[in-house]
């Protein structure tokens, strides 16, 4: 498996961009070169039921920068689907989630846009709109996406950047098929104009933020919950009841300094103080333990691999040894 930085029109890293449109169309062409489909779409004023009707990110006749526009993309394996749609301005989005279903109901047109029976909203966690990027001025986006899949899961991530200032965050990670073999649904989604702070899980408390991860828990059955996943990247021998670690963790190292630069994340269902359910480790989102050494534009080289660090993470896929731009 290879990461894609490359739309087939150019780079998808260090772009500078002034809308959320212009991210999302790009993030759109880059899926869609990995071989991704959009099903139906609309530039907010003209409904095409069976392909994409948006070819630009500005705005008029096929342009995203439309009040309304939205596409419908589902994954090589035609089985994950998304549907982004944009509000009344720029910045304002909405994203839906089916793990399965598809979004083949409602009554789609050139303003709404299709509903799936388990759809669910993964930017801060709600179905409506939410302001999603900047509301003025530029940044730079960065975009990339796996060309093949882990463990069924097509894994994707979009990042935006104003200065040295994290502001937007959306991704889907997938569960490391060495953590867990019985998840119905092996990925979980992020999706904010923050960056994501993870929860701690000691001996006796867990702690969670609002815009937290979010995925299934035992999908397609009785019991199914699209809940917030708590993230876990230690634990000490006091707690190590409550977390079912595998026994050896993942390091990325810095072959720089040998030293350990980011941890395998743990994702948990939560309940109160205690742990409902074990999701598995993510495997392309790590944990930097050395957030406090490292701040954005720094680059952490694993061989020949470079993690981009990303407030408390570290995302895989950084092409090569491009400083981020500011």
């Amino acid at each position: 498996m290879v990461w894609s930085t490359n739309d087939g029109v150019a780079s998808t890293i260090n772009l500078t961009h002034s809308s959320g449109a212009e991210t999302m169309f790009i993030l759109k062409r880059l899926l869609k070169n990995e071989g991704w489909t959009v099903l139906s779409s609309s530039d907010g004023t003209t409904y095409n039921a069976s392909g994409d009707q948006i070819s630009s990110s500005g705005s008029g006749a096929g342009g995203m920068d439309n009040t309304s526009a939205w596409f419908r993309i589902e994954d090589p394996a035609s089985l994950r689907e998304y549907v982004f749609q944009r509000g009344t301005q720029h910045y304002s989005w909405r994203g839906l989630y089916s793990a399965s279903d598809g979004f083949t109901g409602g009554t789609p047109n050139a303003t709404i846009a299709p509903t799936a029976t388990d759809q669910q909203g993964i930017i801060k966690a709600a179905t409506t709109y939410q302001t999603m990027f900047p509301t003025s001025g530029s940044w730079r986006a960065h975009i990339a996406a796996q060309d093949a899949a882990h463990n069924g899961v097509y894994v994707w991530w979009c990042c935006v950047n104003v200065s040295t200032a994290e502001e937007m965050f959306l991704a889907c990670d997938a569960i490391n098929s060495a953590t867990t073999s019985g998840d119905n649904d092996p990925c979980i989604h992020y999706g904010s104009d923050d960056s994501p702070i993870y929860a701690t899980i000691a001996s006796t408390n867990i702690t969670t933020n609002s815009d937290s991860f979010r995925g299934w828990m035992r999908y397609g059955e009785n019991d199914e919950t699209w809940s917030g996943i708590t993230a876990a990247y230690y634990y000490t021998a006091s707690s190590v009841s409550l977390i079912p670690f595998p026994t050896n963790n993942n390091f990325v190292i810095d072959p720089h300094d040998s030293k350990v630069k980011t941890l395998d994340i743990h994702w948990f269902m939560t309940s109160s103080v205690s742990i409902s359910g074990y999701k598995g480790a993510g495997k392309y989102i790590k944990w930097n333990p050395d957030n406090n050494t490292y701040a954005y534009q720094d680059l952490i080289q694993d061989g020949t691999d470079y993690w981009l660090v990303w407030a408390d993470v570290l995302l895989a896929g950084w092409p090569d040894s491009t400083t981020p731009g500011t």
